[in-house]
């Protein structure tokens, strides 16, 4: 109950304050955060030793930290966004990319990381006019789950959850529209759905900055059994707290036969597109558990 009123009273702040105030308040809640959540502070440090930083990693911590409480800000502040001011936030980069592999009509795979902010992505998608539909992972508080529930599907992005995926997902692809999918954790369950665990037997093992690890295997299934186009995009923060999204080339599918060869090579892939992203923005990377499993 703690944590849905907690939402609740940051919901209203979002929509409420000026955006200096409630960056303010959600920074020095995140300095709460950094300092005595333990777990999540070791694990995004021992994440950081792995890549490129250019500065202390303690630092780049923290900073990461302040950019999600930000990102988590303008999530909740995304109700007052519709197709008409968009764009005041939100400028995008060859856009024309994405319109062109919707237009193929084989369904797109909208791939994304926990960069920037990636909830937002999706809704600028569905903004945009196209028919969009996201995997998430389900929150683990029933009512606080709702509130985020709400929030995309008002602005009509339907949420598939984590364990519906693979057969929800390969019918909105065959439709020919859009499925977006964060493809940087490799997530199991273990007694439920809301018990994440990390499980190598949903993923994949790649290369990602030089280190051997496990990325989710689901958007090269759904590739393999639709032949639906990956197309990579990033919603980034720029310095004046705006947004850039980017949109790559899709992904070079390489067709093999074999069904695990083919997920590996192409997961590979969509963890080198990853890479290139985390080593521009390694203090935008949210991911608050260990990624190499050493």
């Amino acid at each position: 109950m703690l944590e849905y009123i907690l939402y609740l009273c940051a919901h209203f702040l979002a929509v409420s304050f000026p955006t200096p105030l409630k960056y303010w308040i959600g920074l020095r809640v995140s300095d709460m955060y950094f300092l005595f959540h333990n777990k999540n502070r070791k694990a995004v440090l021992s994440n950081f030793d792995k890549i490129p930083l250019g500065k202390n990693k303690h630092e780049a911590a923290r900073t990461m930290f302040h950019n999600f409480s930000k990102s988590l800000a303008d999530f909740l502040f995304i109700s007052q966004l519709d197709k008409n001011n968009w764009r005041n936030w939100v400028k995008t980069i060859d856009e024309k990319k994405f319109d062109e592999a919707y237009r193929q009509k084989k369904g797109v795979i909208a791939l994304t990381a926990h960069i920037g902010n990636w909830e937002l992505g999706g809704i600028i998608l569905s903004l945009m006019g196209y028919p969009i539909s996201a995997i998430v992972l389900p929150q683990k508080n029933r009512a606080v789950n709702d509130i985020f529930f709400k929030q995309r599907l008002e602005k009509g992005l339907k949420p598939i959850f984590l364990g519906q995926s693979l057969i929800e997902g390969v019918r909105k692809l065959r439709k020919g529209e859009v499925l977006a999918i964060v493809g940087d954790r490799n997530i199991g369950f273990s007694k439920s759905i809301r018990d994440k665990t990390p499980n190598k037997t949903m993923g994949v093992e790649v290369n990602f900055f030089g280190r051997k690890v496990y990325f989710p295997k689901g958007p090269a299934i759904l590739a393999y059994w639709t032949q639906a186009l990956i197309l990579p995009g990033f919603t980034v923060r720029d310095n004046d707290d705006k947004y850039t999204l980017y949109f790559e080339n899709p992904i070079q599918i390489e067709r093999c036969k074999n069904k695990e060869e083919f997920i590996k090579i192409n997961t590979q892939k969509i963890a080198s597109v990853i890479e290139k992203y985390v080593r521009h923005y390694p203090e935008q990377w949210c991911v608050f558990e260990e990624v190499w499993q050493e």
